[in-house]
């Protein structure tokens, strides 16, 4: 690694390939998570409406 005033790009270029080492960062950056998610990574998922169900009213007496 380069420790001298020119060397932000190969501090850069270096952080870059290093953090692919983190399992974190692999999950993160890989996009597994919005293949797997059904909602897409939709941020208003809770109004998505996925099923209607049809509830008949009760009789009077």
């Amino acid at each position: 690694m380069g420790n001298g005033i020119y060397a932000a790009r190969k501090l850069e270029s270096d952080r870059k390939t290093m953090r692919w080492s983190y399992p974190k960062y692999i999950r993160r950056m890989s996009g597994s998570k919005l293949k797997a998610d059904p909602l897409a990574g939709a941020p208003m998922g809770r109004g998505i409406v996925l099923e209607t169900l049809g509830i008949e009213a009760k009789q009077p007496n």
